[in-house]
């Protein structure tokens, strides 16, 4: 396959195009004084209050108190870099069929295959998610048993 200023032209607009929608999109979340990457990447938990002894606090029952705060979240954190990666991989696929439709002005069987081969690709790197989306199904039934029962 030649690369032609047609194939440029489309890797450039595409490349570019995603770079400065990242751009806004990062602009846009830095001027907000309510937003933080940290809380973004962080779950809440609940935690016991303790005495400056280091005693739980109780309540009337004897119930340890309990507060519920935000914290770093290494699974938010692992999911946010294997989204970055399988986009990237996405945009690098889609950028490649991209090129060969500007050089072709047509998908050639071969380009469909590959693009099909790209796809089973693509679904079989989702798997690494599969921990996270079990995670969250888990913790949807918990809290619709919670309030069922």
């Amino acid at each position: 396959m030649q690369i032609t200023l047609l194939s440029w032209l489309v890797g450039a607009i595409t490349v570019g195009g995603s770079g400065v929608a990242s751009a806004v999109v990062i602009r846009q979340l830095l001027k907000q004084k309510s937003w933080s990457l940290t809380d973004a990447l962080s779950e809440e938990v609940e935690l016991s209050i303790l005495e400056a002894d280091g005693r739980p606090v109780t309540d009337a029952t004897g119930a340890a108190m309990k507060a519920t705060t935000l914290k770093a979240s290494v699974s938010r954190l692992i999911a946010l870099f294997g989204l970055i990666g399988i986009l990237m991989a996405y945009i690098g696929f889609a950028l490649i069929l991209l090129v060969a439709f500007a050089d072709e002005a047509k998908l050639s069987e071969e380009t469909i295959a590959s693009a099909q081969a790209i796809v089973k690709f693509l679904l079989a790197g989702l798997t690494m998610f599969a921990p996270y989306l079990v995670s969250r199904f888990s913790a949807a039934f918990e809290a619709l048993r919670g309030r069922l029962g």
